[in-house]
């Protein structure tokens, strides 16, 4: 990917600054051992106000070691109902006899529930919205990386294309992980295959290769546009809430 606002995009091109804050709080334990010796002593304590609960730290995300086993059938179609907070739904029909890696390592993720509760935390309107990741950081991943599987037939034609983000590659490793994004416009020099259907350079600095591995069905865009634009560099906001993301398949 070229230019450094489409660069930060990806999870390791993505270089954001942003620290997870962990929510704590202390309690409201006193030094002084002594028992009130008077009615008077002992009302001005129960009158004291109750101090507020000590709230929790967000829960660390699944991590497993490996990527997931092939367990997808092939023979079969998935889809994938996206259920966003205060937005309604969209379905993505999913190219499983493609791009079977990336589809069988999404399907996993959202049957554990990976993805819920998670956010789009880098939005740019008119290119794409980015998320699949539970620490809203754009640093997170699921504990493994899988290696790249491309398809000529698989190119980000247009709006609505679902597809891995990833950090490049690495000892000569592609680094897809559990972030993935939607498309808003064509965007070419994602793809993996240049336009010969040769693979891309990937290791090169400033070259993006991305999987394709799914397309939003119908009038679902109308639902991935209203996506919250965001920054997470700058942003104020956790963003569009993935409620759930539910697998079907016939």
């Amino acid at each position: 990917m070229k230019g450094s606002n489409v660069k930060s995009f990806f999870i390791g091109l993505v270089i954001i600054g942003m620290a997870l804050a962990l929510a704590c709080g202390g309690s409201n334990s006193s030094s002084d051992d002594s028992t009130p010796t008077t009615d008077e002593e002992a009302a001005s304590v129960a009158s004291q106000p109750t101090p507020p609960p000590v709230p929790t730290a967000t829960p660390a995300p699944l991590q497993w070691e490996v990527e997931p086993p092939l367990r997808i059938d092939v023979a079969k179609d998935y889809k994938a109902v996206f259920t966003l907070k205060n937005l309604g739904s969209f379905t993505v029909d999913l190219y499983e006899k493609r791009a079977t890696k990336a589809v069988n390592n999404f399907v996993f993720l959202s049957r554990e529930g990976y993805y819920d509760g998670s956010t789009f935390h880098r939005v740019i309107k008119g290119f794409m919205a980015q998320g699949g990741d539970p620490t809203g950081t754009g640093m997170g991943g699921p504990g493994y990386t899988f290696d790249n599987e491309f398809n000529h037939e698989l190119r980000h034609y247009g709006p609505g294309y679902l597809a891995q983000a990833n950090a490049g590659i690495n000892n000569g490793e592609g680094t897809n992980g559990g972030q993935f994004y939607i498309t808003y416009s064509e965007q070419h020099r994602l793809d993996g295959l240049d336009e010969n259907g040769n693979t891309k350079p990937c290791a090169q600095p400033g070259v993006s290769c991305h999987m394709v591995f799914g397309q939003i069905e119908g009038d679902g865009m109308d639902i991935a546009n209203a996506i919250a634009e965001r920054d997470p560099s700058a942003a104020r906001f956790k963003g569009t809430e993935i409620t759930s993301i539910e697998i079907t398949e016939q």
